[in-house]
């Protein structure tokens, strides 16, 4: 089920369950509906969470006196994840 999907669903359930003249949606299929919601809203914030430590790593190397040419073995990087990780 798409995001879009889901969201219409839950609207007409919604429709139904406040006393529409309407036929009841099927129970798993708003089961669905709320799993599908559910997992993108955390997609989006495990997604925000990599933006933003994306961002701080930008703005940490800035602040740093020297440019250097980074790998996962660099002492920066585990200086800088050090620092996150104290914050």
């Amino acid at each position: 089920m798409t995001e879009k999907e889901a969201i219409i669903l839950l609207i007409y359930y919604n429709d139904w369950r406040r006393g529409e003249d309407i036929e009841m949606p099927n129970p798993t299929q708003i089961g669905i509906a709320l799993d599908t919601i559910i997992n993108e809203y955390f997609k989006r914030e495990e997604q925000m969470s990599n933006k933003e430590l994306l961002e701080n790593f930008i703005e940490w190397l800035r602040q740093q006196d020297s440019l250097y040419i980074l790998n996962e073995s660099d002492e920066i990087i585990k200086k800088f994840l050090n620092e996150i990780k104290e914050k």
